[in-house]
């Protein structure tokens, strides 16, 4: 007599199998996602400024280099709502593009800041103007964080430190990681009104990518988001 198992039995243990995916399949697909952004993003702050150190053989020390122009972006009422860069892609294009492996570079259609959007062959792409340089470990996402001011686009500040990382480009240092007005402590950065690592902030999280730099480009366990 051959021993089998019965339907009953079979459903069952489909069934256990279906909910322990359920349980662990979304903490998975999370640790997966935190990696990559953790690779991606020191990957990019080592890249960006080997770049900006093979560039300055060309073309001189980084204070040297010309600065990025600014000009007012008025409302229909006349009033200023913001500054943005003219010559961001010419600027890039001066001092970068030979030294950065990339898929494309473009301008930011109708950006409120004047940005050009740089895309790399590992799937992220940095968002650059002026001083503050946005990365995106996702690329896809820089489209799902726009909304519109007026005729002008912006981002959403709610989801940095998740969908995008904010640096500084300083002129005679290169990339840095947002540390202004940091005192010096970690607590500071998660526990910052405006800027800090937190659900509260109400600005842009802007402490993240430090926070994340300090832990050795890994996120600390006891980071504030889930991805």
């Amino acid at each position: 007599m051959k021993k089998a198992f019965t339907l009953a039995e079979v459903l069952i243990t489909l069934a256990i199998i279906g909910v322990v995916a359920a349980m662990t399949i979304p903490t998975l697909i999370g640790n997966y996602k935190k990696l990559v952004v953790e690779v991606r993003l020191a990957k990019f702050y080592n890249n960006m400024n080997h770049a900006l150190k093979l560039s300055t053989i060309d073309n001189g020390a980084l204070e040297s280099w010309d600065a990025f122009v600014g000009e007012y972006v008025y409302n229909e009422e006349g009033y200023v709502v913001a500054q943005t860069c003219t010559n961001v892609l010419d600027w890039y294009n001066k001092y970068l593009a030979k030294y950065l492996k990339t898929v494309n570079v473009e301008e930011a259609e109708n950006d409120v800041e004047g940005r050009i959007l740089v895309y790399f062959q590992d799937g992220s792409m940095a968002s650059l103007t002026g001083s503050t340089w946005l990365f995106y470990p996702y690329a896809n996402d820089y489209s799902t964080t726009e909304f519109y001011v007026g005729s002008f686009k912006n981002r959403d500040k709610s989801v940095s430190g998740t969908k995008y990382f904010v640096f500084v480009f300083v002129r005679d240092k290169g990339l840095l990681t947002f540390d202004n007005g940091w005192d010096g402590t970690k607590e500071h950065l998660l526990n910052h009104p405006s800027l800090g690592c937190n659900e509260e902030a109400t600005n842009e999280r802007a402490y993240c990518t430090k926070l994340i730099q300090l832990n050795n480009w890994k996120i600390p366990k006891d980071y504030p988001f889930k991805f």
